[in-house]
């Protein structure tokens, strides 16, 4: 079977969508592609270390963020029980690399704790009504969290929704098997200077062969490396990109 694999980065468009974020023209998702003989496959979904090693590894990256989306339960204090409608598992720099606006906590350790929930101001007053929140405690499926910052709602033309917010690493920690060629997927953003995107580009090819090879990962391939205008997804403008056959 002949198999192929592709990263792309897609930057935050320069029209109507994210454009609230500050970062905007630095801001790059992370996606990847998958052919096999008989279709090709585009996710959002990474495998988590991919975003962490990046970082690692390339000085043009200034920072990563991942996230995934689930459904946490039922949140319940002392007057309400709320559905926590759509939740993220962030990391801990979230609330620092996009430009979502903080109400009460701190943006740098809003997410530090591992029992730390954040909440947006439409749930936050559901379960609260006019009391202030920050610092109140929650308990969902038997497990106790802090409210540690409260969020205005996203806005309308945000491409990320969310209702509630939990650290990502947690999560990460609590499944048996974390790895490139496995396990749990996540979104993946970076910054990075859109002027060296080219110098990242030339990189991107050795670096993911090693981590495929550190891996166990087994592909014949060629390497196919393009940056070039897309209009696909919400993040447009560029993609860099690095394909295995």
């Amino acid at each position: 079977m002949t198999c192929s694999i592709a990263l792309f980065l897609y930057v935050l468009s320069e029209y109507s969508f994210d454009d609230f974020h500050l970062d905007k023209h630095e801001i790059f998702r992370v996606i990847e592609r998958v052919t096999n003989p008989d279709k090709t496959e585009t996710s959002p979904n990474l495998r988590a270390p991919v975003g962490v090693d990046l970082k690692a590894n390339f000085t043009e990256i200034k920072d990563v963020v991942r996230f995934c989306f689930s459904y946490s339960g039922m949140m319940i204090n002392e007057s309400a029980k709320v559905s926590s409608g759509k939740t993220l598992y962030a990391d801990e720099n979230f609330f620092t690399f996009f430009s979502f606006k903080t109400i009460e906590g701190d943006p740098e350790k809003i997410l530090s704790d591992r029992n730390s929930i954040v909440l947006t101001q439409k749930i936050a007053e559901k379960l609260f009504g006019k009391k202030d929140p920050f610092g109140k405690t929650l308990k969902i499926k038997n497990q106790e969290y802090t409210v540690t910052g409260i969020v205005e709602n996203p806005p309308l033309n945000s491409s990320i929704k969310f209702d509630v917010v939990f650290p990502l690493k947690p999560l990460i920690d609590s499944n048996p098997y974390v790895s490139w060629d496995g396990g749990m997927s996540v979104q993946t953003f970076i910054k990075i200077d859109p002027e060296a995107t080219q110098q990242f580009e030339s990189k991107l090819p050795d670096f993911l062969w090693k981590m495929i090879n550190a891996n166990g990962i087994r592909v014949v391939f060629s390497r196919n490396c393009f940056f070039s205008p897309s209009k696909k997804f919400t993040f447009t403008q560029q993609q860099i990109g690095i394909t295995w056959k």
